[in-house]
């Protein structure tokens, strides 16, 4: 009995060690609306919508290869898939390295936010203040993008944050639903005060089309 009792406090002890070098993670949104396959280290992690996230990396240098699938049938075997990305990727102990993916081969590291462990999982950033989690966050990006008009957009978004906060490339992405400059800059505006990293704004000005809608924008969410 003292063997099973020091056996299993060994497997917990080198299951809690594990986990704690697991510190580091890896944010990746896509522009497009097709269908991604993100491959790290040899595992693959399927994509629906434009986002993902994992929280589970150890930190250091990553391969990472990204695919888009169609539904069109590659040799018989499966999803027809194309390499658009391939390369190494390095995350920070306790950060979360985001990445926007700008177009074939071309990845675009934005920012990193702090790291937080949270026990609903890996699917989480945590509570508020750390971003919106990742599984609520895509089922909103989906429903704005299926919404007709920009006033309803902009209504959800409105009690979306009365609740939860924004990363910057989480706004970016959701700015890219609304189908007019005007509502976008609206939205923009309305939701900035609830960004967790302003200093990384840049993403944000990147939703808008013309130049004008930035220096308007920054006028006003200027103290």
């Amino acid at each position: 009995m003292k063997r099973f009792l020091l056996l299993g406090l060994v497997m917990m002890l080198g299951m809690s060690l594990q986990a704690n070098h697991r510190n580091s993670g890896l944010e990746i949104s896509f522009r497009g609306n097709q269908n991604y396959l993100v491959e790290i280290n040899g595992f693959a992690y399927p994509v629906q919508g434009n986002f993902f996230n994992t929280n589970e990396l150890r930190p250091g240098n990553h391969r990472l290869k990204i695919y888009t699938q169609s539904n069109r049938r590659g040799y018989g075997y499966g999803p027809r898939r194309v390499l658009i990305y391939r390369g190494m990727v390095r995350t920070r102990p306790h950060q979360i390295t985001l990445t926007h993916l700008e177009g074939a081969f071309l990845l675009n590291i934005e920012g990193f936010i702090p790291f937080h462990s949270n026990p609903m999982g890996s699917d989480c950033y945590g509570p508020r203040g750390m971003g919106m989690p990742i599984l609520q966050f895509e089922a909103l990006v989906q429903q704005m993008n299926h919404m007709h008009f920009d006033l309803d957009r902009e209504e959800l978004l409105f009690e979306v944050l009365r609740h939860h906060d924004l990363s910057s490339a989480q706004l970016r992405q959701v700015l890219y639903s609304f189908k007019f400059e005007q509502r976008r800059l609206d939205a923009a505006v309305m939701a900035y005060p609830h960004v967790i990293d302003k200093e990384n704004i840049f993403l944000i000005m990147e939703a808008f089309n013309f130049q004008a809608s930035r220096r308007e924008f920054y006028r006003r969410i200027r103290p």
